[in-house]
């Protein structure tokens, strides 16, 4: 059951921001180049302004196969004086959902160099030196090894209204103190999400009223058509994303074809479009092809 406030989205976001810098002596402001933690990170640096804690650490896990308007939008924010740039390029592995036959990019491998989707940016972190590769495991390893021992707050954008599963995560235990908003990563370091209750109209509203800059693929998506529920930022190959490819071609040529050419499926998935998908099981999964149970 949601309980309802007298105050409004914005400024809760806002208070629940300062706690956090009350309690936490490092805060971090995680982006994606998604509209949610645009949100957050602009909040984030209105309250790190407001009692004097600039420069802001701001962390991008930048998974290579990425839209170019991303990489636009991180660049502007990373080179900014008040940012402490933490933007991971560097060996990981991400499954691929764009094939059947390979199952992982090596994003930022060696020995691919000459194809990667886009260059690395001469001011963020190349090697990895966390202990692994995989990318469910690399954050709490980065943040364990860039503050040791230390209490650490990572202000990220992730919103209960995008999925029921958000909704019962984010709202039914406590993570620290009287907050259910986040997750521990490891002892006093979390992840949280100031905006959990914010609808999409609050962060478009938001983005237009406060003139902040925003990641421009919306604008693309939106003039193609797609359902706000299906605009995506993520990286070109996640499992929720492999949508975009069906539109990639169209809204960023040059990128499409250096994607192509590093990432086996996605060329398949691009031409056949909606059809990439499975539109009715096989017979032997039907109930009308299914065995005989045996008693």
């Amino acid at each position: 059951m949601k309980i309802l406030s007298k105050q409004n989205v914005f400024d809760a976001a806002l208070d629940r921001i300062r706690y956090l810098f009350a309690e936490f002596p490092n805060v971090v402001i995680g982006i994606s180049g998604g509209k949610d933690s645009t949100i957050v990170f602009e909040l984030g640096m209105r309250v790190a302004r407001e009692l004097g804690r600039l420069p802001m650490p701001v962390f991008f896990l930048d998974q290579e196969a990425e839209w170019t308007a991303t990489i636009d939008y991180v660049r502007r924010v990373m080179y900014l004086p008040e940012v402490i740039p933490l933007w991971m390029q560097m060996p990981m592995h991400l499954d691929n959902a764009a094939s059947f036959t390979t199952k992982w990019l090596k994003c930022w491998d060696p020995e691919q160099e000459a194809d990667w989707v886009h260059p690395k940016d001469p001011i963020s972190i190349k090697e990895n030196v966390y202990g692994t590769d995989r990318f469910k495991d690399l954050f709490p390893a980065i943040f364990a090894k860039h503050f040791p021992g230390q209490k650490v707050a990572i202000l990220s954008g992730v919103r209960t209204e995008e999925s029921p599963a958000r909704l019962m995560g984010l709202t039914g235990e406590i993570t620290y103190k009287w907050i259910t908003w986040g997750k521990k990563l490891s002892p006093n370091q979390y992840t949280f999400y100031p905006v959990y209750d914010w609808s999409y109209t609050d962060v478009w509203h938001a983005i237009q009223s406060e003139h902040w800059p925003y990641n421009r693929i919306y604008d693309y998506q939106h003039r193609y058509g797609i359902p706000v529920n299906q605009m995506r930022v993520s990286n070109l190959h996640h499992e929720t994303a492999v949508r975009s490819l069906f539109h990639l071609q169209e809204m960023d040529p040059p990128l499409y074809e250096r994607l192509a050419k590093r990432l086996p499926g996605v060329d398949t998935a691009g031409k056949f479009g909606q059809e990439f998908y499975a539109q009715k099981l096989p017979f032997m999964c039907s109930a009308t092809g299914a065995s005989t149970a045996i008693s």
